[in-house]
């Protein structure tokens, strides 16, 4: 996603950048409607307000969870 904001903004004018925060959680999640409800989703929105623009704000859940399921090299603890 990040990779793609950025090439957006090359099309874009220089003092109009997109920039996205993003969060990511491992936890549960229920669908009501078109609301999605439960720790995983308020837990992600939280990183999210601490992620700097532009970022990527991971729990150390979902990184536990994640990073022994990366080939070597593919993510820098």
């Amino acid at each position: 996603m990040q990779a793609a904001i950025t090439t957006a903004n090359a099309k874009r004018a220089t003092d109009e950048p997109m920039q996205f925060r993003i969060g990511v959680h491992v936890g549960d999640v229920m669908v009501d409607g078109e609301n999605l409800l439960g720790d995983g989703v308020n837990i992600a929105a939280r990183l999210e307000a601490l992620a700097e623009p532009g970022t990527i704000c991971v729990s150390a859940a979902a990184r536990d969870h994640y990073i022994p399921k990366l080939p070597p090299g593919e993510c820098d603890e």
